[in-house]
């Protein structure tokens, strides 16, 4: 069974995810929505972490490996500024860039935050 139509019009503030985005890969269903939301919201706080503990560790390809997945999560959510963020990184580590994948972290990390904030945002005002 379908969710309701969600109305994005209606939802005020600026959001690091692009609801007119969400909405057509979600079919227009609420309910499918706040699945894929909730999802992010459990798994992109883990695969942060495990990111940072990679980068820690000095294990690059580790930190390659998270990178994508949050490239991949970002752009199912259509989360531009996050998906760009992690690619950045995602690229300093393929070419075993250290400092690169230093000098980007900051940003993945505001990015990862925004989209977070906006993924809670969205689901909570779906209910």
């Amino acid at each position: 069974m379908a969710g309701k139509i969600i109305q994005w019009d209606l939802m005020p503030s600026p959001s690091s995810i692009d609801r007119a985005k969400l909405l057509a890969r979600c079919l227009n269903d609420a309910n499918f929505t706040r699945q894929i939301l909730q999802v992010f919201q459990e798994q992109a706080p883990q695969t942060m972490v495990k990111l940072r503990e990679a980068l820690e560790a000095g294990v690059i390809a580790d930190v390659r490996r998270h990178a994508h997945t949050l490239k991949g999560s970002a752009g199912n959510l259509a989360a531009s500024g996050l998906q760009a963020a992690a690619a950045r990184v995602e690229a300093a580590a393929g070419e075993g860039n250290l400092a690169g994948i230093r000098e980007a972290l900051p940003d993945l990390e505001n990015q990862f935050n925004l989209a977070l904030q906006s993924a809670v945002a969205i689901s909570t005002s779906l209910k």
